[in-house]
């Protein structure tokens, strides 16, 4: 993996491949229970404040990895030079620092704020785990 930047904004980038399923890395770092800028959301009510590289992994509404407690696990193939993305909103309950998608346009809030994303409302969407957690 390398750091990168990209129209102004540092990013992580693959230099080879990967295929779905595999685990790209263990979370790790000290474990917190308000969300920052640089955390990682692992269960309802814990956050782990990354590091590099980890904290250069940006927003994707089309991510090609996922957030599993831990793990940062592979969902679509990733080939050498792809970004490494996750959908803040499908791991994130409630961001500390919300903004605008550079791809559509909307505001990337988290999970709590699920009725602004209307393609988060599909029954199959994997946010919903923070929506019983949350007991929404």
């Amino acid at each position: 993996m390398i750091v990168k930047e990209v129209n102004g904004m540092q990013g992580l980038f693959a230099v080879q491949q990967y295929n779905v399923n595999e685990i790209l890395f263990v979370i790790e770092g000290e474990e917190i229970h308000v969300p920052t800028r640089t955390s990682i959301q692992i269960s309802s009510s814990v956050h782990i404040n990354v590091k590099a590289p980890l904290a250069f992994i940006n927003h994707s509404c089309f991510p090609n990895i996922v957030i599993d407690q831990k793990k940062i696990k592979v969902i679509k193939a990733i080939e050498p030079g792809d970004e490494i993305c996750f959908d803040y909103n499908q791991s994130e309950f409630d961001l500390a620092n919300k903004f605008e998608c550079v791809t559509c346009g909307q505001w990337i809030k988290g999970a709590k704020h699920y009725k602004d994303y209307p393609c988060l409302m599909q029954p199959n969407s994997s946010f919903h785990h923070l929506l019983e957690k949350q007991n929404i």
